[in-house]
């Protein structure tokens, strides 16, 4: 602080001026500078890798080393820089982080920055850290503003300064982002980097002429492992599994290192990329500031282009997955793969769906799925459940199976229906079983069994040994009669009848003779979970949602 402003504030006080009756003296402390050597950081910043920037950082970082070597006094701490990043986020600023670190430990006096935007274009960020340096004792000169926040007068002039250059960066986020869905509309998406492809320029003008186009071209090594991640999930295989066969074969990740997750191989199935197709907006930023991405509800239009690019997956293959995606979905209730579709009830020919029953522990059954609330019922009345409309509460009328259905009250376990469809391909000559099961050992059902030759134990019937995409493609339909046969019908017309064994310690069939008060309460109890299951209509499958479920809990309490 000055000397005039010092007497200016000591006359004002003595002179009455203060609204106090008594005068007023108000002491400002100015800065104190360390006597001897002081030591001067400069901090640079660029917000993208662009060969024109780097120049500019260069010229910087070489500007300040000659500024503060030439200064008498001063001695250079360091060159702090961050290039490629953006100014609105610190904690993605590494040597910004750095440098605020050595200033608190006492190796830096003063820092030289060209600008405020240049050190922080969040208003919060800039004063929060300014206030921390000033209260350490470390001042920052802005060379674009001529601010020192050593001054008295820094502070006002810096929350406003400040604030304009956050305006800055609003105004920059809201050009690019019309520039963004501008292209989006004309139908040219941005290019993002996406296993199995680069981006490559490909001469499209004459002879004589440098013009060129971006065109997405396939990467071979790349493309075979997106095929065999396809091949191996319309199989059977799971995610987790399919990351672990790729890890074990010592196939490497897009970056070259560590180990395939299952997340990154669900992004694979699901990207519209593989198809040759490109769906735009996908995401969008919700706060620039803060760089906060959230996925697109529809909160902003998307523009989907069909054959943008080679495709990887033919679309045959992709719509099994996109169909094993939605059967494997756990997030929708109980998951219906692989049988929904294929599994017919034998009351109403409509499909059965998989749901949780509790028998002692979690147990899955097959059961009838109705018709949709909508649509007329039309069954044999004598097959009508016990379950009646008005015991059901309105918020669950037409969700719960015993709404949906009239069919009586039944769950066919999965292990006898598993069983049951396995020794029918055998009867009927048809290999249904995944791609690398021929380890498996046909007759230890319920046992461990090698697979794929890895070492890893699965149990031999598990619904996952069988090919999805055989079982399609062999298959009809399969149906029960009442309740003895289960009956596959396969593709070509033919149809093939086996015994369908009850595992009747568990789950005793529908109609059978109940002798003892511990069958009869399982039974009521199995017959109350598959009527009060709530089935909701889904896009590809239904939802379902058992005995245990949030779902299912949420609509017991109302």
């Amino acid at each position: 602080m000055s000397t005039n402003v010092y007497n200016d504030i000591i006359n004002k006080s003595e002179s009455g001026d203060s609204p106090s009756s008594k005068p007023q003296l108000t002491v400002i402390k100015p800065v104190k500078r360390k006597q001897g050597t002081i030591k001067v950081a400069a901090y640079c910043r660029v917000s993208t890798d662009m060969e024109m920037q780097q120049n500019s950082l260069d010229t910087q970082m070489e500007a300040y080393k000659r500024v503060i070597s030439e200064h008498p006094g001063w001695e250079l701490s360091g060159i702090y820089a961050d290039k490629g990043i953006s100014g609105t986020l610190v904690r993605r600023r590494t040597e910004f982080l750095r440098m605020i670190e050595d200033a608190k430990n006492g190796n830096i006096d003063y820092i030289l920055a060209k600008s405020i935007s240049r050190f922080s274009r969040n208003t919060v960020d800039a004063l929060s850290y300014i206030r921390l340096l000033k209260d350490i004792g470390v001042s920052v000169y802005f060379e674009k503003e001529h601010l020192d926040t050593g001054s008295t007068t820094s502070e006002l002039i810096l929350t406003i300064l400040a604030a304009v250059a956050q305006e800055e960066i609003m105004s920059i986020s809201s050009n690019l982002k019309m520039g963004r869905r501008m292209r989006a509309e004309a139908g040219m998406p941005a290019w993002s980097r996406t296993y199995g492809y680069r981006l490559e320029k490909v001469h499209t003008g004459g002879k004589y002429s440098d013009k060129a186009a971006e065109q997405w071209v396939i990467c071979e090594e790349e493309a075979k492992v997106v095929r065999r991640i396809f091949q191996e999930f319309i199989e059977g295989w799971s995610t987790t599994e399919i990351g672990k066969h790729l890890n074990e074969d010592g196939v490497p990740t897009a970056r070259g290192y560590g180990e395939w997750a299952s997340m990154t191989v669900s992004r694979i199935l699901s990207s519209e990329k593989y198809l040759g197709d490109v769906l735009i907006q996908k995401f969008y930023i919700k706060d620039p500031i803060k760089h906060v991405m959230v996925r697109n509800k529809g909160t902003i239009t998307q523009y989907y282009i069909k054959d943008h690019h080679p495709a990887i997956i033919d679309r045959e293959t992709g719509e099994i997955a996109k169909k094993v995606a939605a059967l494997r979905d756990n997030h929708n209730g109980t998951t219906q793969y692989p049988f929904y579709g294929l599994l017919k009830c034998p009351f109403c020919g409509e499909n059965m769906v998989r749901a949780p029953v509790y028998l002692h522990n979690r147990y899955y059954v097959w059961t009838c799925g109705g018709k949709s609330p909508a649509e007329p019922v039309n069954v044999d009345q004598t097959n009508v459940g016990t379950v009646k409309e008005e015991e059901l509460s309105e918020e669950t009328v037409g969700f719960t199976r015993a709404a949906r259905s009239q069919c009586q009250p039944y769950g066919i376990s999965e292990k006898s229906i598993l069983e049951a469809i396995r020794a029918a391909a055998e009867a009927a000559g048809k290999d249904i079983r995944r791609e690398g099961e021929e380890g498996v050992k046909q007759d230890t059902i319920g046992k461990n069994s090698r697979s794929r030759g890895r070492g890893n134990q699965v149990g031999a019937m598990k619904y996952s040994v069988l090919s999805y995409k055989k079982l399609v493609a062999e298959v009809s339909s399969i149906t029960i009669q009442l309740w003895d046969q289960l009956i596959v019908t396969w593709a070509e017309g033919d149809s093939t009848a086996v015994q369908l064994n009850w595992d009747e310690s568990k789950l005793p069939k529908p109609d059978a003779v109940v002798d003892t008060d511990a069958i009869a309460k399982m039974v009521a109890k199995m017959t109350d979970d598959i009527q009060n299951a709530i089935i909701e209509d889904g896009e590809l499958v239904p939802k379902v949602y058992g005995f245990g479920s949030k779902r299912f809990k949420e609509e017991k309490d109302k």
